[in-house]
């Protein structure tokens, strides 16, 4: 048996029951907007200088700004997030995408919106990360050991 995108995202052929696919949609966007009240919640109380990575090198890690930038993100502010850190404004839309998604599931009773959005971030995710490094290798390069 051949595996299509279709066939694997499931908007073609078998469906999962209505009923099911709103449980978990539901589930999914709740999950998913305590994420995203929380990062709101980050901003207040994300610090800068408490990475041991910063104080022990005096250089900035490559999660540095990753709580504020999801933070921000979490507000929608993306391309300030974005500025900030790569990783942690990729989280923070990443969530917005399932919260997206998961909301699209449960108004249609179709898993495939919250699928599709779930494989998009799973295939975007490692692109951002490898990103993230080469920005952060090329700004940390700067510094003298």
């Amino acid at each position: 048996m051949r595996l299509t995108a279709q066939a694997f995202i499931g908007c073609g052929g078998t469906h999962d029951s209505p009923r099911t696919v709103r449980g978990l949609s539901a589930l999914v966007l709740m999950g998913a907007l305590i994420l995203l009240l929380r990062g709101e919640l980050l901003l207040g109380l994300a610090s800068p200088g408490q990475c041991s990575y910063l104080r022990q090198t005096g250089r900035p890690c490559l999660g540095c700004g990753g709580t504020r930038a999801y933070g921000l993100a979490a507000t929608g502010q993306l391309s300030a997030a974005a500025r900030m850190n790569l990783l942690g404004a990729f989280s923070g839309a990443a969530v917005w995408l399932v919260a997206l998604g998961s909301a699209a599931s449960l108004a249609s009773g179709h898993a495939c919106f919250l699928k599709l959005c779930v494989l998009l971030v799973v295939v975007v995710a490692p692109l951002v990360l490898v990103g993230g490094v080469v920005i952060w290798w090329r700004a940390s390069s700067q510094y003298v050991l």
